[in-house]
Order: C-alpha cells, then sequence, then structure tokens
C-alpha cells in the first residue's frame, strides 16, 4: 500500500528498519523452507512475468484500435469500411483502427515480452519478429513464440559477447539487436518451411 509511504514516510522508514531481518543471518536462516519455496515459485513466475508484461503494453493498442473502430461503426453504419465509404470520418477512423493500432498488436506483444527478458536490447528483436509471426498469419502465439525467442536469444548474445570497453556502448544499440533480430528472423523464417512442408505432405 502506498498510503503509509506518502502520508507518514519517516514512520514507515522506522517501521522498516525496526522490523527488517538481514539477508543471510539469523532471521532468514531459520526458515530455509521459505526462502526455498519463494525461490522456486519467483522461478515458476519468470514466463508468466515477461508474458503478462507483453500484454500489458500491448493492451493500449487494443483499446485504441477498438474503440476507433467502434466509433467508425457508429458514425458510419456498418459499412465504415467500404470502399464508397472513403473520403468519409468513418472511413479514416476505420483505418486507423484497424490498420493502426490493431496491426500493431501482435509486434507490441512479442517486443515486449523481448523486453521483459533481455531489458531494452530485446524490444527491436521481439517487434521484427512479432511483424514476422503477424504477416505469417501466426497469431498471437507466434507472437508469444517470437518474443521469447528474441529475449532468450538477446540475453544469450549480452552474457556470452564480451567487447573493449571502448565498444561496449555499441552492444544494447548495434550488435545485440543486429544479431539477434537476424536470428529471431531466420528461425520465424524455418518455422514457415517447416510447416508449408508439412501442409503439402
Amino acid at each position: 500500500n502506498t498510503k503509509p509511504a506518502i502520508t507518514g514516510g519517516a514512520k514507515l522508514i522506522e517501521r522498516a528498519l525496526a522490523e527488517a531481518t538481514i539477508q543471510g543471518g539469523e532471521g532468514s536462516a531459520s526458515q530455509p523452507a521459505d526462502s526455498a519455496a519463494a525461490t522456486s515459485g519467483a522461478k515458476r513466475a519468470g514466463p508468466y512475468k515477461h508474458l503478462m508484461t507483453g500484454v500489458s503494453f500491448m493492451l493500449p493498442f487494443v483499446v485504441a484500435g477498438g474503440l476507433l473502430i467502434a466509433l467508425a461503426f457508429a458514425l458510419g453504419g456498418i459499412h465504415a469500411n467500404d470502399a464508397a465509404a472513403k473520403g468519409t470520418l468513418a472511413y479514416a477512423l476505420f483505418e486507423i483502427g484497424a490498420k493502426g493500432g490493431f496491426v500493431l498488436m501482435v509486434p507490441a506483444l512479442a517486443g515486449y515480452i523481448a523486453y521483459s527478458v533481455a531489458d531494452r536490447p530485446g524490444i527491436a528483436p521481439g517487434m521484427i519478429g512479432g511483424m514476422l509471426a503477424a504477416n505469417l498469419q501466426a497469431g498471437f502465439l507466434g507472437g508469444i513464440a517470437a518474443g521469447f525467442i528474441a529475449g532468450t536469444t538477446t540475453a544469450f548474445l549480452n552474457r556470452h559477447i564480451r567487447l573493449h570497453r571502448n565498444l561496449e556502448g555499441l552492444k544494447p544499440v548495434l550488435i545485440l539487436p543486429l544479431l539477434a533480430t537476424a536470428v529471431t528472423g531466420l528461425l520465424r523464417s524455418e518455422e514457415r518451411r517447416v510447416g508449408k512442408e508439412g501442409r503439402s505432405r
């Protein structure tokens, strides 16, 4: 609850100092089972947390796009998106909602799943992977897969690529997005090829 921090910050700090236990000290040592359970729960919550991060960032696109489409139909009726309605406000609102907001839902989902996994370097690979998934008509499941692939790849590369300290600044803005995007895109292309071969058989 944020209210105690706002109304009585000093008292809250005093209470925290009085009730806190030192990590690795008697307080934590006396409850090893609880600590282990908490660690296990945190591990289980990892993928769920990343997924919920992606969903929370995707929701504004869903809301904005859906409401714009609803307004278009309210103003122009069921035929608001027909070619005959081109040039009207209803048609313009429909285009913005359907071809702007809704188109970005899957890329936003994938991009921010990757962001949750690998921080800012994961955004570009995730969004590009999500756009590829949307173009392949893989839907939300394809976007989720692309987000986790991009985030995991970016985090792996970040851990294993070591550069001179003068070049370290290039990692988050150039090297990691470039390599992770290439890997994610190639994996999505390979999935599409395998899927086509499976359907043809």
